[in-house]
């Protein structure tokens, strides 16, 4: 019996034992796991990663190498763009220089067509010249000449523009007309009485007034007429200076 006694004594002794060092056991478990996490960051902390070994700051001489070099590639860069600025600019102005010339070209045969148009009426002056010389038939001439003149205004008509035109007979246009005399008369308004020289109207564009005498009314019985006929002449200021104010 007492044999036994001792022998549960002893398996009780043992399990109190084995109860107060498992909470140790687990605690020291608890500090060894968080240890050894302090233990790996301090160890990545005293050895760098190959990314941060990349990226490491240049040294003064390496620093230097590299400014020499890109400025090398910026000074290559401004003399190909000077270079072709310079080529920009002279094929520039030798455009210019091209088209003035071309310019003045034209403008020296500006009127090439025109006189290929008279040449055939400069042929049939230099055959009535001819023909004059040979006789004393002063009608055949006239008739000669008056062919030609028509041929002359049929050209500068039809071919470019040129009408001409009378006045005589008609009442007195400025725009038309330039009264070179006047002479009054029994005339009811300003009428062109007499034509020195005919008008001519490029494109109905007056190219050139007829220039011609006028008849007025008499003073005596149409002042106001004369005054609107000479009207014509000078400039209106007065509409002008009512629409500037």
């Amino acid at each position: 019996m007492t044999r036994e006694k001792n022998e549960e004594l002893q398996d009780k002794e043992e399990r109190m034992d084995n109860e107060e060092t498992r909470p140790q056991d687990e605690a020291s478990g608890d500090y060894e796991s968080s240890g050894g996490g302090t233990d790996i960051q301090e160890g990545d902390a005293d050895h760098p990663s190959a990314e941060g070994e990349g990226e490491r700051e240049l040294t003064p001489e390496e620093e230097l190498a590299s400014l020499k070099e890109r400025s090398a590639a910026l000074e290559e860069e401004n003399a190909f763009l000077r270079d072709a600025y310079l080529r920009a600019r002279a094929d520039f102005e030798n455009y210019k220089k091209r088209m003035q010339r071309e310019t003045e070209e034209r403008a020296k045969f500006l009127t090439q067509k025109l006189l290929e148009d008279l040449l055939p009426v400069l042929d049939d002056f230099e055959r009535a010249i001819e023909a004059a010389e040979q006789t004393d038939d002063v009608k055949t001439l006239h008739e000669g000449v008056a062919m030609i003149s028509e041929r002359l205004h049929a050209v500068l008509e039809s071919r470019w523009g040129l009408v001409k035109f009378s006045a005589a007979g008609q009442p007195f246009d400025p725009n038309r007309h330039e009264a070179l005399q006047m002479e009054e008369g029994d005339f009811e308004e300003p009428t062109v009485i007499e034509e020195y020289e005919k008008g001519y109207a490029l494109h109905g564009r007056i190219l050139r007034p007829a220039r011609v005498k006028v008849g007025m009314p008499a003073r005596n019985r149409s002042e106001e007429t004369q005054a609107v006929c000479t009207q014509e002449h000078t400039p209106d200021t007065t509409s002008e200076g009512k629409g500037e104010e």
